[in-house]
């Protein structure tokens, strides 16, 4: 066992783009909504160490949110407790692709501090395990041995840039994604779908932003006819009403492409303001009772990207 290097703070396009958007959603919050999402994130920390998700455990992938969060509101995360939870949740072979990468951002947050992370796999070992989730078409599974998927192709990316190194074979990732192209125009998580699914359309996206592949611009005016008369974008075209996630992912992947729809943002701030909470997290949807940390950074992503025109 060795100690992820120092690598980790080298950021693949992807990342540094993502981080950018979010951080520009926390700057349009004024000091009073600021100071309640912050109080709302921490006091999801658990007292052994990370953060909690929809129950009161500590959760990896809610505490890979809840970093980022912290990380755009300009807040240090806590090193110590993150630590904890991160030695906790190994081996490698009990992790799946998403599991993984929440690890490897997670430490990427812990070594930005400059703080030590002894007894932690080598950023090789990552990589091994994290190929051992390629499929067979070269695209990226959740899991080792399970089909490839959008989700899993902008994952696989997240992480290798985390760990500063370059996609092995970007070619036949890209290409993979072409067998996730719906019979609408869209993406979706699974081939030969008849509909595409707004978040898998928006990492697909993602990836061709940085990657290349397909003309995009069928693709973007897919997303963009998924906003709603409220602001938001919905999941798929037969989805009744808008969710946060799939504005957020959506209008990310949109601003990759210079594609967000000019004079979108007085409606998609109200949207978003709609699902903001009591308790100073946010909801994923008009009729959801229960704030996350995942929501609300997601609630910074949609107001970052119809901030400006260009994150280039």
């Amino acid at each position: 066992m060795g100690v992820v290097g120092p690598v980790l703070p080298a950021m693949t396009e992807i990342q540094v783009s993502m981080l950018d958007v979010v951080r520009r959603g926390a700057g349009r919050l004024d000091p009073e909504a600021r100071s309640a999402i912050i109080d709302f994130v921490r006091g999801q920390a658990c007292p052994e160490g990370g953060f909690a998700g929809r129950s009161r455990d500590p959760d990896l992938y809610y505490t890979m949110f809840a970093l980022d969060s912290l990380a755009a509101l300009a807040e240090t995360c806590p090193a110590e407790g993150t630590s904890q939870l991160l030695c906790a949740s190994l081996p490698l072979a009990d992790l799946d692709l998403i599991h993984q990468v929440c690890w490897v951002r997670c430490a990427a947050h812990i070594r930005r501090l400059g703080q030590p992370l002894s007894g932690a796999p080598s950023a090789r070992a990552w990589a091994d395990s994290i190929a051992a989730c390629r499929a067979a078409d070269g695209g990226y599974a959740t899991e080792a041995g399970g089909q490839a998927s959008a989700y899993g192709a902008f994952m696989a990316a997240l992480a290798y840039g985390d760990l500063g190194m370059p996609l092995p074979d970007v070619s036949l990732l890209v290409a993979s994604l072409g067998g996730l192209k719906a019979g609408d125009g869209g993406y979706a998580n699974q081939p030969g779908r008849p509909t595409g699914q707004t978040p898998a359309t928006a990492a697909a996206l993602a990836v061709t932003a940085r990657y290349g592949g397909a003309p995009v611009r069928p693709v973007v005016e897919w997303l963009c006819n998924q906003f709603t008369v409220d602001g938001g974008l919905r999941a798929n075209p037969f989805a009744p009403a808008a969710d946060l996630l799939s504005t957020a992912t959506g209008l990310f992947a949109l601003s990759l492409h210079d594609a967000v729809p000019p004079g979108c943002q007085a409606a998609v701030s109200d949207y978003v303001d709609q699902l903001w909470a009591d308790s100073g997290g946010f909801v994923g949807h008009v009729l959801d009772e229960v704030a996350d940390v995942e929501y609300t950074f997601y609630a910074l992503m949609a107001l970052g990207a119809v901030s400006f025109d260009s994150i280039r």
